[in-house]
């Protein structure tokens, strides 16, 4: 359990829970960590469906922020093997655009499982309530 000192005396604070990140984006990944990581969470990062999957098994986060358009394996699918295999696992998925076909994927995503959907480019403190929001919401197995 975490302590901060606070005038002399103990002060307890709940830890942040886990968060994966699936980006394809170097950057965005990279800048979504430093948020989360400054804010307290631990944060598990992934670069693909592929690796989204196996770091979700191995690392059994609480979160997982998942853009939708990624390689190897789209976020849709692999938002059906996270709730399928994770149940408890609340997941917000993102997307850039805008495009018909964009905001289809997030309908898409939603219906998969997704608690909530962003459009990105990701404001820090839409991603940081979003992410409040889902870890107030994980289910139990």
């Amino acid at each position: 359990m975490a302590r901060r000192l606070l005038s002399g005396s103990a002060v307890l604070r709940r830890p942040r829970a886990r968060v994966l990140v699936v980006e394809d984006h170097d950057e965005t990944r990279d800048v979504v960590a430093m948020l989360l990581r400054t804010e307290g969470y631990e944060v598990v990062l992934a670069p693909d469906g592929d690796a989204a999957v196996a770091a979700a098994h191995a690392s059994r986060p609480q979160i997982a922020i998942v853009d939708i358009f990624l390689p190897r394996k789209d976020g849709v699918a692999v938002i059906e093997e996270l709730v399928r295999d994770l149940p408890s696992l609340a997941i917000i998925a993102v997307s850039a655009d805008t495009r018909e076909d964009r905001l289809g994927a997030l309908m898409r995503a939603r219906s998969a499982g997704a608690h909530l959907t962003l459009r990105k480019p990701l404001e820090p403190w839409v991603l940081l309530k979003a992410v409040e929001s889902a870890s107030g919401s994980v289910r139990t197995a």
